[in-house]
C-alpha cells in the first residue's frame, strides 16, 4: 500500500472504520515508518497553527516576528509533509 493513499485517507478525515481496516492491513516496515513520521508532521503543524492563532488573537512585543516565525515553520512542515506523502 502506498504511504500517500494512506496519508491521504487518514488526513481526509474518513470514518473511524475506514481508519481501522487500513490499520489493520500489513504494512511494510518502511511504510510503517513513514506513515510515523507523517503522523509526527501533522502534530506539528497543528501546533504551530494553534500557536499562530493564540499570537494572532494575542499580539506580544515582537509579535509580528512571531507571526513570520511560525509562518515560516507552518510553511517548511507543510512541505515536509507533502514530500513524505510522494515517498513511496
Amino acid at each position: 500500500m502506498c504511504i500517500l493513499y494512506v496519508g491521504q485517507q487518514l488526513r481526509t478525515g474518513c470514518n473511524v472504520s475506514s481508519v481501522m481496516q487500513i490499520l489493520n492491513q500489513p504494512l511494510a516496515p518502511q511504510t510503517l515508518i513513514l506513515l510515523n513520521q507523517l503522523l509526527q508532521q501533522i502534530k506539528v503543524l497543528q501546533q504551530y497553527m494553534q500557536q499562530q492563532a493564540v499570537v494572532q488573537v494575542q499580539p506580544l512585543k515582537g509579535g509580528s516576528n512571531a507571526v513570520l516565525h511560525i509562518s515560516v515553520q507552518i510553511t517548511k512542515t507543510k512541505q515536509q509533509i507533502q514530500n513524505l506523502q510522494v515517498t513511496q
